[in-house]
């Protein structure tokens, strides 16, 4: 104790708690005790501390403390360091988020690493996605070719409308294959290569899966015949000319004959050329009719020499007078029933005008 009757380190006041003293020099602090030494004391507090450690102040360590930041007790060791390691700047401390270092797994790899290894994912993702794709392709074009080769190849052919040529003759003339796509068979080619036969007419194809076409056609009909420049031909209702031959003295029992054309060109395998667009129009008229009607046979000629004043001559006799070409339909039509009636009449001659279809007219021969 000393003359205040205070025992060492004693507060005043009266407090027994005793407060080191910093045997070293410095003030005590509240909280910290004073490195021991000597016999009996653990390692940490005993003679294994080296020396420059010993008789100094420990304390718990602080709570979140930054390694970079000292104790006021020891500012020289600031001027010590550059301005960037005080201050915080240049690329590590942009680098950290938190207010100091301290390992953080996968962010501590560096950037250029990390490009590196997104880099070769990336890459490897892309091979196989590329080698997905290759595959898908080459199933596809796999497929296509089953495809091909397999459902959609023409297995049955059949032939519709031909009369005169064989079912050979019309598929060969096609040129329509077994074992083609049927898919991609062109309806305009086939009709080509048909009607490169002038007698025949293509009307349709018919595609019906998995492999069978239809090939429906036309033969063209003679209908008319002609004789020009010691040469005889025969024509279909369109006036394609069908048949050529030398022998003039041919006088077919069906066919109608035609006389007053004017004609400019004529040849097998095309379509008459007249002098006249008029006569060129009237000769497909009348016979589209007559084809309708089916009266071809029953007409034994048709002179066209006058648009105006068209005439036939009928088998059974009779001469009838059509006038021009309007309302053909009809005045054929009333051709047709006076002829049937003047012959129930008994009648074999004289002449039957129709220019006014509803108003026939008949005029016997003078005996």
């Amino acid at each position: 104790m000393d003359q205040s009757g205070r025992r060492p380190g004693e507060r005043p006041g009266g407090n027994s708690n005793p407060v080191q003293q910093n045997t070293s020099g410095g003030p005590a602090m509240p909280g910290f005790r004073r490195q021991q030494t000597g016999a009996g004391m653990p390692a940490r507090y005993g003679a294994d501390i080296p020396e420059w450690q010993r008789e100094t102040w420990v304390g718990p360590n602080p709570a979140a403390a930054d390694p970079f930041d000292e104790p006021e007790s020891a500012p020289e060791l600031r001027d010590q360091r550059s301005d960037s390691l005080n201050n915080r700047m240049g690329g590590f401390w942009q680098d950290q988020q938190t207010g100091g270092y301290q390992y953080t797994g996968a962010q501590n790899v560096q950037p250029e690493m990390r490009d590196t290894e997104n880099a070769g994912t990336a890459k490897k993702r892309a091979g196989k996605r590329r080698a997905a794709l290759l595959i898908a392709l080459l199933l596809l074009i796999g497929l296509c070719v089953a495809l091909r080769l397999t459902v959609f190849s023409v297995r049955v052919i059949n032939v519709v409308g031909n009369v005169n040529y064989t079912r050979e003759q019309v598929i060969a003339g096609s040129g329509v294959k077994y074992g083609m796509n049927l898919l991609t068979l062109d309806s305009d080619k086939v009709e080509r290569a048909i009607e490169s036969d002038y007698n025949l007419r293509f009307r349709y194809m018919e595609k019906k899966i998995p492999g069978e076409i239809v090939l429906c056609v036309r033969e063209r009909e003679a209908m008319a015949y002609l004789k020009y420049c010691g040469i005889f031909y025969t024509l279909d209702k369109s006036g394609m000319v069908l048949f050529e031959t030398e022998q003039t003295g041919i006088e077919p029992a069906s066919l109608t004959e035609l006389k007053g054309l004017e004609i400019r060109n004529i040849r097998r395998g095309q379509t008459i050329s007249l002098a006249q667009n008029t006569q060129q129009q009237i000769l497909e008229t009348l016979f589209l009719e007559v084809k309708v009607l089916g009266c071809g046979p029953r007409i034994a000629s048709a002179d066209l020499t006058s648009p105006d004043n068209l005439y036939l001559t009928l088998r059974s006799g009779f001469s009838v007078d059509l006038g021009n070409t309007d309302q053909l339909h009809m005045k054929l039509r009333s051709m047709l029933l006076v002829e049937q009636k003047l012959i129930e009449l008994g009648y074999s001659s004289g002449t039957i005008r129709v220019s006014t279809p509803t108003e026939p007219t008949f005029t016997p021969d003078a005996v």
